[in-house]
């Protein structure tokens, strides 16, 4: 029992120990790397979408996106196991 209250033990000294116990776990650690790199994946596709849009124009960014949501539905049917 004094394992669950420990973090809640060291908030109330204010020393700033249970910061460090959290971060001390493994599963913490994996889950904010996880995190952190699932937010870098949005910024960046983000960043992407931008430059494609600016560099190719109206038109030849309508083609690729065409392109792009062909490819993508044919992936949906490939993840249903249809040869």
């Amino acid at each position: 029992m004094n394992g669950l209250l420990s973090p809640l033990l060291a908030l109330k000294g204010g020393s700033g120990s249970w910061l460090r116990n959290l971060l001390s776990r493994e599963r913490v650690r994996q889950t904010l790397l996880l995190y952190s790199s699932e937010i870098g994946l949005i910024v960046l596709t983000f960043g992407t979408g931008i430059l494609n849009s600016r560099f190719l124009g109206p038109s030849q960014y309508g083609i690729y996106t065409f392109v792009i949501t062909i490819i993508e539905a044919a992936m949906i049917f490939t993840g249903f196991g249809f040869p």
